[in-house]
C-alpha cells in the first residue's frame, strides 16, 4: 500500500515496491491450495459431502452470540479437517516452493550479464520446447534434434571461424564444447526444475524472458529422467564448474524407486537425483548433447574450453 498528498497544481509521484508479491501471505496462498489438493487425494475424509442445508444455520446472517447444535457441530468438524492436514503432512512445502518460484520465474526479467559472462554464453529468444511422449529417452527427437548437427557454438558455419576481425566473444562462442570443456549454471536461480505427470523434468528458465513480454509463459526444456543427475550435479557444484565428461546418468537400479517416490510425491516431487552419483556416467554422445542443449537456451556458461 502507499499514500501520498500534493498540492492542487500538477505533481510526478515515483513508487518504489520492493519484496512485491513475496510475502508469507502469499507463500501460504499457494501451500494451502495445494494442502487441498493433497488431502482430496490422500484422505477419503476430505471427500464427504458436506450436511444438508449447512447454509441454513452457517453463514453472517446466521452468526450469533449462542450458536445452536449444528453451527458448533459443522464448526468443530471444519476445525478439526484443517488440524487433520497438518497432522498428517498434507503441507506439499516443496511442491508450493516449486510453484512459488515459477509464478516469479514468469514475471522477472532475465539477470544482466557482464562482460565475462556474455562472452561465455548465449542468449536466446526460443519458443518453449514441447515434450514428445512417444518418443521418449534417448531417441526423443525433440531432445536431440537441436544438437544433431555439427554446429558450431553461435550458431555459425565452422568454416567461420577463421574469418579476420571478428570479437573476443565471437571467437569465444566459436569453440566447441568438448568432453574437457568446463560448464556452469549461468545463475543460482535462473532455472527451475520439476517433475511433471508424464515423469520427464521440465527445465524452466527466465533467459529468453523480455521486458516487453512480461507474463507470458517462461521458456523450458523437457528431459527424461536419465539426466536428473546431471542436472543435480550442475546445482550442487554451483558456483564452481564440473568437466562434461563427468556429467553422471541415473543407475538403472534405482530409476523404478525414484518413479514410485516421485509419484507419491505428486507431479511436481523432488527429483531425487542426488542419491544417483555412484560412478554411473552419461554416455559421451549424451554428456555433449545434453551441454550444448543447455549451453543454446542461455543457462550455462563455458569457463575453460
Amino acid at each position: 500500500s502507499s499514500s501520498s498528498s500534493s498540492s492542487s497544481s500538477s505533481s510526478l509521484h515515483l513508487i518504489l515496491s520492493t519484496n512485491q508479491h513475496n510475502t508469507w501471505a502469499d507463500f501460504l496462498a499457494v501451500l494451502l491450495s495445494r494442502a487441498v489438493d493433497m488431502a482430496c487425494t490422500s484422505d477419503i475424509s476430505y471427500r464427504y459431502t458436506l450436511p444438508r442445508k449447512f447454509t441454513n444455520y452457517m453463514g453472517l446472517m446466521h452468526a450469533t452470540d449462542r450458536p445452536d447444535e449444528h453451527r458448533l457441530n459443522f464448526t468443530k468438524k471444519a476445525l478439526d479437517l484443517i488440524e487433520r492436514m497438518v497432522r498428517k503432512g498434507y503441507i506439499p512445502l516443496d511442491q508450493a516452493a516449486d510453484q512459488f518460484a515459477l509464478d516469479h520465474l514468469q514475471y522477472r526479467v532475465r539477470p544482466f550479464l557482464n562482460e565475462y559472462q556474455r562472452r561465455r554464453a548465449k542468449t536466446t529468444t526460443r519458443k518453449p520446447r514441447p515434450y514428445d511422449n512417444n518418443n521418449i529417452g534417448n531417441n526423443n527427437k525433440r531432445f536431440l534434434s537441436s544438437l544433431s548437427d555439427e554446429r558450431r557454438i553461435g550458431g555459425d558455419a565452422v568454416g567461420s571461424s577463421k574469418k579476420k576481425g571478428r570479437t573476443t566473444r565471437e571467437r569465444h562462442q566459436q569453440r566447441q564444447i568438448a568432453l574437457k570443456t568446463r560448464i556452469k549454471l549461468i545463475g543460482p536461480d535462473v532455472i527451475r526444475i520439476t517433475l511433471e505427470d508424464n515423469n520427464v523434468y521440465r527445465v524452466t528458465h527466465c533467459m529468453s524472458n523480455t521486458r516487453c513480454a512480461i507474463g507470458n509463459e517462461s521458456d523450458y526444456i523437457e528431459l527424461d529422467l536419465t539426466f536428473g543427475p546431471a542436472l543435480n550435479m550442475l546445482i550442487e557444484a554451483y558456483p564452481s564448474t564440473v568437466k562434461v565428461h563427468e556429467l553422471p546418468a541415473l543407475n538403472p537400479n534405482n530409476n523404478n524407486d525414484n518413479k514410485a517416490n516421485n509419484n507419491d510425491n505428486g507431479a511436481n516431487g523432488g527429483y531425487g537425483a542426488g542419491d544417483a552419483h555412484d560412478g554411473d556416467l552419461l554416455d559421451p554422445d549424451q554428456q555433449l548433447r545434453f551441454a550444448k542443449l543447455l549451453f543454446e537456451a542461455g543457462v550455462l556458461m563455458v569457463t575453460k574450453w
